[in-house]
């Protein structure tokens, strides 16, 4: 769908699919332009939980993986590269975030990350995120109306999985 609209208004685009064997390797060494992937479960309270879509701070950074071995290694890593100008920033405001406990602050502080991010198009989100729906039978118990599903929560072991359980009917 997105390659279709890109299409359309000039961007040429080509869909090049490959397994996770080649993909995180080439993503690591830095060998793509430009890349398609999903902005992972960065939304409201959860931007910090896994936040490499929009701050260069992992060597799984995508957009700017030697950026995030840099920040990940604190600078020591091989092939790392210390990130410039607004993606400098970006990282400071980060280690902000991390640490600051006034709520207001912090939710400042984010916005003020998100702004340089959105000023500097590091990652383009071209979709929203998007339901994924759990059909639970009517007898299984305690389980939420809703939850997010994300790899790094550990869906959906913490939702208290212990506590769920199974009404027997007569």
């Amino acid at each position: 769908m997105v390659q279709k609209y890109w299409d359309a208004i000039g961007i040429k685009t080509a869909i090049d699919t490959v397994s996770g064997a080649l993909w995180w390797p080439r993503v690591s060494a830095s060998e793509y332009h430009i890349i398609a992937y999903e902005v992972d479960y960065t939304t409201g309270r959860y931007f910090l939980t896994y936040s490499r879509s929009f701050i260069p701070n992992a060597s799984s950074t995508y957009w700017a993986p030697l950026w995030g071995l840099w920040y990940a290694s604190g600078g020591k890593a091989e092939g790392a590269e210390k990130p410039t100008g607004d993606a400098l920033k970006l990282i400071a405001l980060f280690d902000k975030i991390k640490v600051t406990t006034d709520e207001k602050q912090r939710a400042k502080l984010t916005e003020d990350a998100l702004v340089l991010c959105a000023r500097n198009l590091f990652a383009i989100p071209t979709i929203a995120g998007y339901p994924a729906p759990c059909v639970v039978k009517n007898n299984f118990k305690n389980v939420p109306k809703s939850a997010i599903y994300a790899y790094p929560l550990l869906s959906p072991g913490y939702l208290n999985l212990e506590q769920f359980f199974i009404k027997e009917t007569k």
